[in-house]
C-alpha cells in the first residue's frame, strides 16, 4: 500500500504529467513556474491527491482516478499453493479482466525478489499488475515492462540506509542463515478437459461470429473463424489428466467508434510446464441491444511466450 499510504479514500485529484517541456520548462531558468506549482501542490493537494510523473506508466489506461485499487500479497493470498488447479486464481483473473481492469489498479506486494516473482509468474497464471512491489517493499516497478521506480531507491538511500552495517550486525548471530543469493538485494477464462456439455459453449461462440468472420493464425495463414471454432470439437478432452489452464490478461479497448469496437489482450495457455502466449486483437461490430458480433481475430506470438514456432499446437 505504498502509493496509497497517505490516503484514506480514492484521491479526488490525480495529476499525471510528463517531465520535459511539461512539468519542467527548460526555458524558465529560474524555475519560477515549477516552484509555484510545487508550493501550490504541497499546500493544497499533497494530503489527499496523487502526483505521477513517470511518463504516465501507471495511469496510461485511466481517464480519471481509479475507483478501486487492490493491493494483494502473492503467496497464500492471491496464490493458493494448495489449489493445484488454480481455480480461485483463474476466477479472480476472469472477474478482474471483465469488470475492473479498464478503470482500476491492481498491485501485487510480495517479499519475493523480482527474480523469484518472475519464477512464480512462470508457475502460476498470474495477471500482469499495474504496480509490483517486491523485496518487502524495497523495490517498486510499473507496468508490463516492470519499469523500476528509481525515486523510491533514492528515498531509501537518503534515509541513512547502510547495507554493510546491516550485514555486519546480522553476522553476529550464528543462528541466522542468509537466504539464497537471488534474495540478497539492494534494498482467465478456464477450460478443462472434463467440461460438461461443451457443445453448448461452442455453439454460443459460433453464433456470436459473423458469417464471414476471419481468423489469422499466429503461425501464418487465414481461415474462417467459424470453421476454426468447429475444429475445437475434435480437441475436447485432449488435455484430460493433465494440468492445463487458459486465461486472458491485460484486456483493453484500443479503438471504439460507432458500430465497431477493437479489443486487445494476451491469451495464455499452459499445459504442465509448457507455456504459450499470443497477443490477440479482436474486431467486433455492434448487433444492437448491447450485443457484439465477432468480425475478425488476429493473433501473433507474444515475446513473452516460451513457445512460438509454427509446429506448436495452437488452435485459437
Amino acid at each position: 500500500m505504498l502509493i496509497m499510504e497517505r490516503l484514506k479514500s480514492p484521491p479526488p485529484l490525480m495529476i499525471v504529467s510528463d517531465l520535459d517541456h511539461t512539468m519542467v520548462d527548460h526555458q524558465d531558468h529560474d524555475n519560477l513556474s515549477l516552484l509555484r506549482f510545487n508550493s501550490l501542490w504541497e499546500d493544497a493537494y499533497r494530503r489527499d491527491s496523487l502526483l505521477d510523473t513517470k511518463n504516465m506508466l501507471i495511469m496510461e489506461r485511466l481517464k480519471s482516478p481509479p475507483p478501486l485499487m487492490i493491493v494483494s500479497d502473492l503467496d497464500h493470498t492471491m496464490v493458493d499453493h494448495q489449489d493445484h488447479d488454480n481455480l480461485s486464481l483463474l476466477r479472480f483473473n476472469s472477474l478482474w479482466e471483465d469488470a475492473y481492469r479498464r478503470d482500476s489498479l491492481l498491485v501485487f506486494s510480495t517479499a519475493r525478489s523480482p527474480i523469484l516473482y518472475k519464477e512464480l509468474r512462470k508457475e502460476k497464471p498470474l495477471l500482469t499488475p499495474d504496480i509490483i512491489v517486491t523485496s518487502i517493499g524495497t523495490e517498486i516497478a510499473f507496468g508490463n515492462s516492470m519499469v523500476p521506480d528509481h525515486s523510491w531507491v533514492e528515498t531509501l538511500n537518503t534515509d541513512k540506509w547502510n547495507r554493510e552495517i546491516v550485514l555486519e550486525e546480522t553476522s553476529k548471530f550464528p543462528e541466522l542463515t542468509l537466504q539464497p543469493k537471488t534474495e540478497q538485494r539492494l534494498h482467465k477464462r478456464l477450460r478443462r478437459g472434463e467440461i460438461k456439455k461443451y457443445e453448448t459453449y461452442i455453439a454460443s461462440f459460433k453464433e456470436a461470429c459473423h458469417q464471414d468472420a476471419v481468423f489469422f493464425h499466429p503461425a501464418g495463414g487465414e481461415k474462417s473463424l467459424r470453421d476454426t471454432i468447429d475444429e475445437l470439437k475434435k480437441y475436447n478432452g485432449n488435455r484430460s489428466g493433465k494440468k492445463f489452464w487458459v486465461w486472458v490478461d491485460q484486456v483493453r479497448v484500443i479503438d471504439k467508434i460507432p458500430g465497431k469496437c477493437i479489443v486487445k489482450f494476451d491469451k495464455w495457455e499452459q499445459c504442465e510446464d509448457e507455456r504459450k502466449c499470443c497477443t490477440t486483437t479482436v474486431e467486433f461490430s455492434s448487433k444492437g441491444g448491447g450485443c457484439l458480433v465477432w468480425e475478425q481475430v488476429k493473433q501473433i506470438w507474444s515475446e513473452k511466450s516460451e513457445l512460438n514456432d509454427e509446429n506448436s499446437c495452437w488452435i485459437i
